[in-house]
């Protein structure tokens, strides 16, 4: 367990080397300043402040699947943190804010990107479906990611309108 931090007490830090020995440097020494003490104690308690709040928040099965992680040798098993949901990956959040249960925006979404190119279905599929990264289709289109920006606002665009449209 880590001391608690006293900031009144800024002579002296104590700290533990990468070989497992502890050291303590003093004020003055190898021009170690008293606000170079108060940093690395404010640090400490940060870090030990976000340790506490992240081992309270955290859920028993997420830890469990996290230590299952990173003993595995088995290169098939997955990330826990890839499996967390980005929803601004969510195409039916992005067009439906508020229709979040709406049993049949999927239905009207699939008729909408029907009506795109086929161009403009494969990136849909591959952001949305496939979950690619925006630099990485770039990278395989041999294009720049604000090209890919640009061409995913405007498809989303043009599937607001479409869906405006059958709604009318």
């Amino acid at each position: 367990m880590a001391k608690k931090w006293n900031p009144k007490d800024t002579t002296s830090y104590t700290y533990e080397s990468v070989d497992g020995s502890k050291r303590t440097i003093h004020v003055g020494e190898d021009g170690v300043t008293e606000e170079m003490i108060l940093f690395l104690k404010a640090s400490d308690n940060r870090m030990s402040l976000q340790d506490r709040y992240q081992e309270k928040h955290t859920s028993y099965d997420f830890r469990n699947a996290m230590d299952r992680f990173c003993c595995s040798p088995d290169p098939d098993v997955l990330c826990p943190l890839d499996q967390i949901p980005d929803p601004a990956a969510d195409i039916t959040r992005i067009l439906f804010p508020e229709e979040t249960d709406d049993p049949q925006m999927i239905e009207k979404l699939c008729v909408a990107i029907e009506k795109l190119t086929m161009e403009q279905k494969e990136l849909v599929d591959a952001l949305y479906h496939t979950r690619k990264k925006i630099m990485e289709i770039a990278r395989e289109q041999n294009v720049t990611s604000g090209a890919i920006q640009n061409r995913r606002r405007k498809i989303l665009a043009r599937l607001r309108k479409i869906l405006e449209e059958n709604n009318t």
